[in-house]
């Protein structure tokens, strides 16, 4: 069991030397072995038996897994290589693939259509590779525009020192001739390949194919193209925001239309309705207008057409329609007879006229229409009636003035009650003499306390003095003059009663008796 050695090979052991000498120096063996002897996958490595396994331990400890194939991911062969017997005796491809089935299995093929596409784009771009044989492929980067439209965002805010910065006139003296750049960045940008950056401490390698004017107008016409795509960027947004705001100014002027159109057709509604009154307003009409009339029309562009209403005047519609037809209602009216006589009717038109708040002067009443209609067709038949009124004559007057005050401006019952009644009171007063009138002074004075009140109270001083006068000549026998004094215990003051009873009857009633 000695070996062989050769000056030019390995040891080789004698076994194998004797089996090459008996089967006739032939290494085929006569079964389907490896050169070794070893039967395929199942006797593989199986030489190990007659030396000492190293070689089995070094693949173990290099992650070897017995029944798997070599390598890091294991992708080595895991049966022999297999030959293949051709058919007849045809030559190399004659009779198809010349590939085992194993062989299919761990190498599959690949199309050969896609093989093709690939070589033929390796040799479309062979012109682009440098002549020096380098294999190092140019880097291109593309800007999407979206990209470009973030850019143009983020560049709308630059400062002024920075636009003055980018329109710097630059001489560039670096090169072998002399150039003139207007800003700084086409000195960062000039004969720059996109994308790709000078690496530090390597000689730059000669360019067989630099055309430095080409690309300079390349890079002039791609960053005018980005200019143009972040121009019509910002010009498309401005023209959907004018959108926007033009829209939604449409709609404001279509209110604007809609809400004028209504107010025109209530304006020639309401406009109509007054041709028709003045029509029948006039002597001649078939069909006269009444009060009761009027009220519902008046209601009626109220209910329907109440801003309408509102901007005509209603102070000019009552004016004209309702004045005339008011004073022609009380053309006859005695308020002494029929203190109840339009009551009703001015119940309405207060309702339809009044604004909703008293006033308190005749400079406010001209701006309510419902006052002003009192005053120009109301308090004139008033004032006729008072002026031929005996103030004696006191309850028709005092009645009819209860039944309208709810109906009346505090104004307006203020300058009836001063300027009308009070003065035709004060002068009865006046002439009344208690000693020849029948006609007790307080039966026709106390019933105007709940209307008047301390407006009455210039009267009692005279009427103190009156009775004081007729009371000098009383003796306290006659009892007339307890009916006289009685009734007035409770108008006057306390102070002013104590005084004028101890002034004019006190002192009397030592006389007489009976007090």
């Amino acid at each position: 069991t000695g070996t062989l050695r050769s000056d030019e090979g390995p040891a080789v052991s004698c076994k194998w030397f004797y089996v090459f000498i008996l089967q006739g120096g032939n290494f085929k063996p006569a079964q389907k072995t490896f050169a070794g002897g070893i039967k395929s996958n199942n006797d593989f490595g199986s030489w190990e038996r007659h030396t000492k396994g190293i070689g089995q331990r070094l693949l173990q400890k290099m992650g070897y897994v017995h029944g798997k194939g070599l390598g890091k991911n294991a992708q080595g062969i895991i049966a022999p290589i297999e030959a293949k017997q051709r058919k007849g005796k045809g030559a190399v491809g004659a009779y198809g693939s010349e590939r085992t089935k194993q062989s299919l299995q761990d190498f599959p093929t690949v199309d050969s259509e896609e093989e093709e596409e690939k070589e033929f784009q390796k040799e479309l771009s062979q012109w682009r590779k440098d002549p020096g044989g380098g294999k190092k492929k140019p880097k291109y980067t593309y800007k999407t525009v979206e990209e470009l439209k973030a850019k143009g965002i983020g560049g709308k805010a630059m400062s002024a020192p920075q636009r003055e910065i980018s329109q710097v006139k630059v001489i560039d003296m670096t090169g072998r001739e002399q150039k003139v750049y207007y800003s700084y960045s086409q000195i960062s940008h000039k004969h720059n390949i996109p994308g790709e950056t000078p690496v530090v401490g390597k000689e730059e390698k000669p360019q067989g194919f630099a055309l430095p004017e080409l690309e300079h107008n390349l890079q002039l016409l791609i960053e005018m193209t980005e200019q143009e795509i972040i121009q019509n960027d910002r010009q498309l947004q401005y023209e959907r925001d004018m959108v926007v705001n033009l829209t939604h100014e449409l709609e404001k002027l279509s209110e604007v239309l809609s809400r004028e159109d209504k107010a025109i057709y209530n304006l020639s509604q309401v406009l109509k309705t007054v041709e028709e009154c003045e029509e029948r307003m006039q002597p001649s009409s078939d069909h006269p207008l009444t009060l009761d009339e009027s009220a519902r029309i008046f209601q009626m562009l109220q209910d329907k057409y109440y801003e309408e209403y509102k901007m005509s005047g209603k102070t000019d519609l009552a004016v004209a329609i309702v004045y005339p037809l008011m004073k022609e209602y009380f053309k006859d009216w005695n308020p002494l007879r029929d203190p109840m006589y339009g009551i009703d009717i001015m119940s309405t038109w207060k309702n339809l006229l009044e604004e909703g708040h008293l006033s308190h002067s005749a400079q406010d009443a001209a701006m309510d229409t419902y006052h002003r209609l009192l005053w120009d067709t109301w308090v004139p038949f008033l004032r006729n009636v008072i002026s031929q009124w005996q103030p004696r004559n006191c309850s028709p007057m005092v009645d009819f003035l209860d039944s309208w005050v709810h109906l009346l401006p505090v104004w307006i019952l203020d300058n009836i009650m001063d300027q009308l009644i009070f003065p035709k009171l004060q002068k009865e007063v006046e002439n009344w003499n208690p000693l020849t009138d029948t006609v007790p002074i307080h039966s026709w004075i106390h019933p105007w306390l709940p209307l008047m009140q301390s407006r009455l109270e210039p009267l009692f001083s005279p009427i103190r003095n009156k009775l004081a006068n007729a009371l000098q000549k009383w003796h306290p026998s006659d009892s007339s003059a307890k009916l006289i004094l009685q009734p007035w215990k409770e108008v006057f003051t306390p102070g002013s009663w104590e005084a004028f009873m101890l002034k004019n009857i006190v002192p009397k009633l030592g006389k007489g008796k009976g007090w």
